[in-house]
């Protein structure tokens, strides 16, 4: 029997996203919130901006700034309105969100080695390839609306 990548795909994001929810229940947190800070973390001087995040997630403005007001009133973030160039909202790691990251990361990195612990060099290498040409091949379909 003919194996469905769509299917095996989704099954594998359903279990990473179960592990990643219920590491995050102790400390209140979601997937999505989680994803958040991980971006703010690698963004330069881990700032970026409301509209970056909404890019990175492929997500509206409601949402985005849903994720964001419940991660400032943890006091993850901090925010500011910039009105010269246009509105922008500037996002930014508090101090309470760095060490969360910090965590976060941690067990992002025990989650790749489960991920990958029978593979060699040269498969995890081959795997991510594969998995950025898939991405490549979803994204610019999408954008062509070709399916």
């Amino acid at each position: 029997m003919k194996k469905d990548i769509g299917l095996l795909l989704k099954n594998i994001t359903d279990c990473l996203k179960k592990q990643a929810d219920a590491s995050s229940k102790a400390s209140g947190i979601t997937f999505s919130q989680l994803q958040v800070l991980e971006y703010i973390a690698n963004s330069d001087n881990k700032r970026t901006t409301q509209k970056e995040i909404e890019s990175f997630l492929n997500v509206s403005h409601p949402t985005v700034s849903g994720i964001i007001k419940r991660l400032e009133e943890k006091d993850l973030v901090k925010t500011e309105v910039f009105v010269k160039h246009g509105i922008k909202k500037s996002v930014e790691l508090s101090p309470k969100g760095d060490i969360l990251e910090n965590q976060v990361h941690f067990q992002k990195g025990k989650i790749e080695k489960l991920l990958t612990m029978n593979f060699n060099e040269e498969e995890k290498e081959k795997l991510v390839y594969l998995l950025e040409k898939l991405q490549k091949n979803i994204t610019l379909n999408l954008s062509k609306k070709t399916y």
